[in-house]
């Protein structure tokens, strides 16, 4: 293994030598300036943060004052950042006393300490006046201290002598015991209070088995309230001090006093024969308010101070300000945000006398910059290779975007303010990587790639690692792992990880599908999101997985880009296989129809996964409040559910409901009605049912009873508890007592008439009960209520209800039918929609078939059918009735409204089916034609329809059709001239044909038509035996009629050329006598003129003879003439032949 490279940093100061060659060239041309232009006093020093600002001065400062305190010129330079908190003018003056003061006998520095003192408000006055007081253990103390001096003027030796002779003194004894106690006065006092001050009420108590004298507090700490005394208070406390402190402050000096103040340092470098050039640097680097108010302060001292300084003789000082143009404009911008760059250009051409540009360096000389500071800082890591790839970095990182995009430019591109600075601050921050992480873990370019948009990773690393640098991957670099772990600070086995685990986690958690999308198309992602997804949250106990959590990932990989990748639908299969595992959602999801299809397995091995999804929805539904947005949500989760049973070629499973009443109404309305059968109650019918009676007779709940007796009265109905079956009996019961005892205003009123309707056919008790009330009056007094209140939508239930006893009766309060539809518009809508939902068919098949017995009813009734067709679709009515019974409905509404019927009945499914099934007869030959008029059908289906039923009709049907002229003849006509084409009927035709040649009864156009329909063989045939007939010499009767029915096809297909004899005598000479007869032989005279010339001699001359005989008529000469012409037997211009 190699030695580890030796990482140095480099220090951002001033560069000592000029890398670039253009400040050295700056400072000589600033230096020029201060020495030769006097009139020159602010120089401005123009350039972006980092160009070199700072070197530029200290080379200046260098050329100037070579040696600090020598020569003529004395350069002070002010850092306008270190002062940013202080007080513009104060700091500016004592940074320039401290300067001056390092030049020996240049001022005085105990005269400026005062007068600094006094400009910056320092000076300061106290007067204090201290009263003591005594305590009133001190006065105690103080009164026992006046007995010391008696006692020891009686205590000498004399009477301590006295008291000790043999015998004693009297009184000696007691003169020396109170001498003692007068000395000991003030000690006698402090134990005094001493004692007194101990805690003795909790003396003797005990917590521990020991008595509380007996421990050291209780001689150490005083009872309340000389807790914080010491036996030195009974000396010293208690003594009170009253001080009176008198300050005198200084206002901060003013422009006039910072000017004397300045102009008196200016005179003391004049009295040492010394210039003063100020440099005022870093001023950009303040804030806005800060910069413009030290600015204000250099104005006010430097060119606002020109009389003074002529009035004194003192010269000028030179202020060089080094800056950044833009950040003048910032300045000006947070007052003028428009004018920002106008103001700027006017502030700096205003202010400074002259300026100087530090230019930002050119590519190659920033290039070598930076390549010679990785070299020093790197060591061996700063390769060529790598310093090649560092410059290329860090040129697209600052690129200028084209056209204003954002987009970062690839290739060479003109980098923006690369200064010493900014190479400074990047190579450093590659050596705190490269110090942190070895290269054998991270590769110098990662390292320098990430320095150079260590911004935008910071703001998005998932975003830029899906960035493109070919360049890395060619030199087979992991560079989206090393930057992660840069980034995060991990080893790079777990960088993406890192990058994507946390985010990935919180995004399957929050379902957001931006977010989830934008994670699993990042590089490495495959790995870590696997992961993630296949080892959801478990419980506290650690078994049971978090359903919400594998819904979430499921649904949000099956809609993500890369569903159709092998990696994603393989963890949606074991996401598939996790899910029957996992414990129900804590909650009900909106969006269980996409759970259900993104975990819905492909094979049908799926039967866990439905009964876990069944016990899924079980769970959910009964844990949440149900309104009617939430019993949609579950009609759409059953429906998806059974989308996948269906899918997977599963049953649907079954759905327990443990909801009860409304809210269990509610679900179960909400259901389509193919799935209700998968729904089981937990309650039995008999609870059903009384939930049931109970909302009719709650006035907020009785108007939804009828929906939900529909539901739930309806053949495919939810299961109950045991399979059992609603007993109505006492519903029905309910009803018809409410409807019977109650107005038409009271709340449950509408709703028992709809119950009853509803259960009419459900349940056999329902009739009874109506009957009962109609016998009773109730629906004819309740239909006069409504009538009298215009209650339409009443009056068509009750209508309904009446309708369906099958009988007769009169329009309420004898108004007349036409007079009550023409009052109330909507009662026949009403009327319409109440049967349908009573019978759940439609309803008006009966009705027409029954009009006839009801006769009060019969206007009501046409009424009703007629709407029904034009503003109903002609719901009321099957299918198979409208083509049935086409004749009786024709005569009911007529030929304008039947073909209305027609088309709605066409657009319905099984349309096609049911016409195949109609009897050929006059409803088919009614319908055919209208069907084919309606521009809705579809022809193609309409000729197949008809073209089979022609097919259909057998021999004795056709016999019969053609002899009688009956439907299948009409059928076949119709089919000819509507699709202009014929069908080969075959044998069954010919044979019915061929019986007409025989009488040659009935032969006509028709006959000829039909003709058409027989294969070319059998038509032909056919035609042949009818010519035979007609040449056979008998007279024939409609002889002209057959002929001009049969037409040119007749003698073409009749192959009449064969019996050009038998034509020209029994044909053509019989033809003459008739006018019909000689316009047909002329119409034919071109099929004729051939057969009649193959003639026999003798044929031909007898039919000379009979057109000449014809022509001896004078009338008729012309026309004889014409017709001999045409047929080529001479005359007319023809020869004769």
């Amino acid at each position: 293994m190699g030695e580890a490279p030796r990482i140095r940093f480099l220090a951002d100061q001033p560069a000592e030598e000029d890398a670039f060659g253009s400040h050295s060239r700056v400072a000589g041309a600033i230096a020029r300036v201060v020495r030769e232009a006097a009139n020159i006093n602010v120089i401005g020093l123009l350039g972006g943060w980092g160009s070199g600002k700072s070197t530029v001065v200290q080379k200046l400062r260098a050329d100037l004052e070579p040696r600090a305190g020598e020569g003529p010129l004395h350069v002070f330079s002010y850092d306008a950042w270190l002062h940013q908190n202080d007080p513009p003018r104060r700091a500016f003056l004592e940074e320039l006393i401290a300067d001056l003061d390092t030049i020996p006998g240049l001022i005085e520095r105990r005269y400026w300490n005062d007068r600094l003192a006094e400009l910056s408000g320092r000076s300061e006055k106290t007067e204090t006046d201290t009263t003591r007081h005594l305590s009133p253990t001190g006065k105690w103390l103080f009164a026992s201290l006046g007995l010391v001096p008696i006692g020891l003027a009686l205590l000498d030796f004399e009477l301590v002598k006295s008291a000790f002779a043999d015998p004693p003194v009297a009184m000696a004894w007691k003169l020396l015991l109170l001498a003692v106690a007068c000395v000991a006065a003030p000690i006698l006092v402090a134990i005094f209070f001493y004692v007194l001050w101990r805690p003795w009420l909790q003396s003797f108590k005990s917590d521990d088995g020991r008595w509380f004298i007996l421990r050291c507090r209780f001689w150490r700490r005083h009872r309340t309230p000389h807790e914080s005394e010491s036996i030195l208070s009974l000396f010293t406390n208690h003594s009170v001090e009253n001080a009176v402190n008198v300050t005198k402050i200084s206002p901060d000096p003013t422009a006039i006093e910072f000017r004397e103040a300045f102009n008196e340092l200016l005179a003391a470098c004049k009295s040492a024969d010394r210039r003063l050039v100020v440099i005022v640097d870093n001023l950009d680097r303040l804030g806005e308010d800060e910069a413009m108010q030290l600015w204000g302060t250099i104005r006010s001292l430097f060119l606002g101070n020109n009389a003074a300084f002529e009035t004194r003789g003192l010269h000028a000082p030179t202020v060089i300000l080094p800056i950044d143009s833009a950040a003048i404009e910032r300045m000006i911008a947070k007052s003028h945000v428009k004018e920002a760059e106008d103001l700027a250009e006017a502030f700096i051409d205003k202010t400074f006398d002259i300026t100087f540009q530090v230019s930002e360096p050119v590519r190659s000389d920033w290039r070598e910059f930076l390549s010679a500071r990785m070299r020093e800082a790197l060591d061996t890591l700063a390769t060529d290779p790598n310093i090649y790839w560092t410059i290329k970095f860090v040129e697209r990182a600052n690129a200028r975007p084209r056209g204003g995009s954002e987009e970062v430019v690839r290739g060479v591109a003109a980098s923006r303010r690369m200064t010493p600075r900014k190479i400074i601050k990047y190579v450093n921050l590659i050596a705190g990587i490269a110090v942190q992480w070895p290269a054998s873990h991270i590769h110098l370019l990662s390292m320098s790639l990430f320095a150079a948009h260590r911004d935008e990773i910071a703001r998005d690393p998932v975003a830029f690692i899906k960035r493109d640098f070919p360049e890395l991957d060619a030199l087979g670099i992991e560079w989206q792992r090393q930057l992660l772990a840069i980034h995060f600070g991990v080893e790079p086995a777990k960088a993406f990880q890192a990058a994507l685990g946390d985010p990935l986690v919180a995004a399957i958690h929050s379902l957001d599908q931006e977010e989830f999308d934008t994670l699993v198309t990042s590089p490495g992602a495959q790995a870590v999101a696997e992961e993630i997804m296949l080892d959801p949250p478990r419980d506290s106990g650690g078994s049971a997985l978090d359903g919400t959590y594998i819904a979430n990932a499921a649904m949000l990989l099956a809609r993500s880009p890369v569903a159709s990748d092998y990696w994603a639908a393989d963890t949606l299969a074991q996401l598939q296989t996790l899910w029957p595992q996992a414990l129900p959602v804590a909650q009900w999801r909106q969006d269980f129809p996409a759970v259900f299809a993104a975990l819905t397995p492909a094979a049908g091995s799926g039967n866990a996964f439905l009964l876990s999804a069944a016990a899924q929805l079980q769970q959910a539904i009964g844990a949440t409040p149900i309104y009617p947005d939430r019993a949609r949500e579950f009609g759409e989760a059953m429906e998806a559910l059974a989308a996948s049973a269906e899918l997977i070629g599963r049953p649907m499973p079954e759905v327990q409901l443990s909801t009860e009443g409304h809210e269990f109404f509610q679900l179960v309305v909400a259901l389509p009605a193919e799935l209700r059968p998968s729904i089981r109650s937990e309650f039995g019918a008999a609870s059903i049912a009384e939930w049931i009676t109970k909302g009719l007779q709650a006035e907020y709940l009785a108007a939804d009873m009828p929906v939900i007796v529909a539901v739930l009265a309806a053949p495919d109905t939810i299961r109950m508890n045991g399979d059992e079956q609603i007993d109505w009996q006492g519903v029905a019961n309910l009803a018809c007592s409410i409807l019977e005892q109650n107005s038409l205003e009271y709340y449950s009123c509408i709703p028992s008439v709809e119950i009853l309707g509803l259960l009419y056919q459900a349940a056999a008790e329902s009739s009874a009960l109506v009957q009962r009330a109609f016998d009773g009056g109730a629906f004819a007094r309740l239909l006069g209520e409504a009538n009298e209140q215009g209650n339409a939508p009443a009056m068509g239930r009750i209508l309904g209800l009446m309708l369906l006893r099958g009988s007769d009766f009169g329009p309420p309060d004898g108004d007349a039918w036409d007079e009550i539809i023409a009052r109330f518009p909507s009662l026949l809508n009403e009327l319409d929609e109440a049967l349908a939902r009573y019978l759940g068919e439609p309803p008006l098949d009966w009705l027409i078939d029954d009009r006839d017995g009801w006769p009060s009813l019969g206007p009501l009734i046409d009424a009703l059918v007629r709407f029904d067709i034009e503003k109903a679709g002609s719901g009321g009515f099957t299918t198979a009735w409208i083509l049935a019974n086409a004749e009786n409905l024709h005569a009911l509404v007529g030929s304008e409204m039947l073909p209305r019927a027609v088309a709605d009945a066409a657009r319905r499914p099984g349309f096609w089916q049911e016409f195949g099934k109609l009897d050929l007869g006059p409803n088919y030959l009614l319908l055919a034609p209208i069907l084919a008029q309606i521009d809705a059908v579809d022809r193609t289906r309409l000729r197949s329809a008809i073209m089979a039923r022609l097919m259909a009709v057998d021999a004795d049907g056709w016999a019969t059709g053609v002899r009688e002229r009956s439907a299948p003849v009409g059928l076949a006509l119709f089919f000819r001239s509507t699709f202009d084409e014929t069908v080969e009927v075959g044998e069954p035709l010919h044979d019915a044909l061929d019986e007409a040649v025989a009488t040659l009864s009935g032969i006509n156009a028709d006959w000829f038509a039909l003709g058409e329909f027989l294969t070319p063989g059998q038509r032909s045939m056919l035609l042949r035996r009818l010519r035979d007939r007609l040449l056979s010499g008998d007279e024939i009767a409609g002889l002209g009629s057959i002929l001009d029915a049969g037409g040119s096809e007749l003698l073409k297909l009749g192959a009449f050329g064969e019996e050009p004899d038998k034509l020209v005598r029994y044909i053509l000479i019989r033809l003459l006598d008739d006018p019909n007869g000689r316009r047909w032989i002329d119409a034919h005279a071109t099929i004729l003129a051939p057969i009649v010339a193959a003639a026999p001699p003798a044929t031909r001359s007898a039919l000379i003879e009979r057109i000449e005989a014809e022509a001896a008529v004078e009338e008729m000469a012309s026309e004889i003439a014409a017709l001999r012409g045409r047929l080529g037997i001479g005359g007319g211009g023809n020869q004769h032949r």
